[in-house]
């Protein structure tokens, strides 16, 4: 890590004597100096010196006035969507950005997949009932994966691309979440087909944005959502139905009110012998009926 220091500054060495930054030798490091209080240090980072801790500590810098921060809110105020360099989860992703009513939102998953097992065959929902990241490793620094699918060709050999899905789990503390569905990977939101919880009661959006954080497994939430959004009749079953986990839905929006069990208007259902589909708003899920969920953080 490269240090970044100003002025006349004595660092405490092991022995006790105090060195100026000019006397210090290649061989020294970080570690050498027992002044320090470095936690997790990452590219860019300065250090300061804490009075308190009688120690120097490693903190982002603060930027000067007029400097774009790369924040959902700031790419909001600026009014610039499609993929942005977005700060998230303590590390600078590419991610997708849109904006819609009155926010930014960033995608966290999409799925082109029709399969209705598809969920589970990839593996981004866990044998304990979580959401997990998938295929969203790039080196250091995880994020969608919207490389294009295998290329296969049908009956009368047109090109046809494999369903494919990324996920990114990371922990950022969201405010609300939405679903939509578009024709593309690479498109924002799609303003006709959309499914978001901002009329939601604050403690069962809390259900929603703590599940796609990763931090609480499936739940059901009982007439969460109306046909076309907003309040009503229909049933949210996220791999939990009467009471239990389940492992074979994954309904964002149920297609029936009541108990009974319908295929999805939103999600995925493989459990039964009828009612079964890969749906984003009523429509088979395929490369070019998306499955997305965006989020926001602010």
């Amino acid at each position: 890590m490269a240090i970044n220091v100003h002025g006349n500054t004595k660092f405490l060495m092991p022995e006790g004597e105090k060195v100026g930054i000019e006397e210090l030798e290649n061989t020294i490091t970080v570690e050498d100096i027992t002044n320090f209080d470095i936690q997790n240090p990452q590219d860019g980072e300065v250090l300061i010196y804490d009075a308190e801790k009688t120690k120097w500590i490693n903190v982002k810098p603060s930027l000067p006035a007029g400097t774009f921060s790369p924040t959902l809110q700031s790419y909001f105020d600026k009014g610039q969507s499609g993929m942005q360099v977005v700060y998230w989860a303590g590390e600078e992703r590419l991610m997708n950005v849109s904006l819609f009513g009155g926010k930014a939102w960033a995608e966290i998953y999409f799925s082109t997949d029709g399969s209705y097992s598809a969920p589970w065959d990839d593996g981004y929902l866990t044998s304990d009932y979580y959401i997990t990241s998938y295929r969203s490793s790039f080196g250091d620094v995880s994020q969608l994966d919207y490389s294009d699918g295998l290329i296969f060709h049908d009956s009368e050999g047109n090109p046809v691309e494999q369903g494919v899905t990324s996920c990114l789990i990371t922990g950022e503390i969201l405010t609300n979440v939405l679903f939509t569905a578009k024709s593309s990977k690479s498109e924002g939101i799609n303003t006709s087909a959309v499914l978001e919880c901002s009329h939601l009661a604050s403690t069962d959006r809390a259900k929603f944005t703590d599940y796609f954080s990763g931090a609480i497994a499936g739940f059901e939430l009982l007439d969460s959502f109306g046909w076309g959004g907003g309040a009503g009749l229909y049933d949210t079953h996220l791999s939990y139905r009467a009471g239990a986990f389940r492992g074979g839905e994954w309904l964002i929006q149920d297609s029936i009110t009541g108990t009974s069990h319908g295929e999805p208007r939103w999600g995925y259902r493989k459990s039964g012998t009828d009612n079964q589909g890969a749906k984003a708003a009523g429509q088979n899920i395929s490369p070019t009926v998306v499955l997305s969920v965006f989020v926001t953080n602010y």
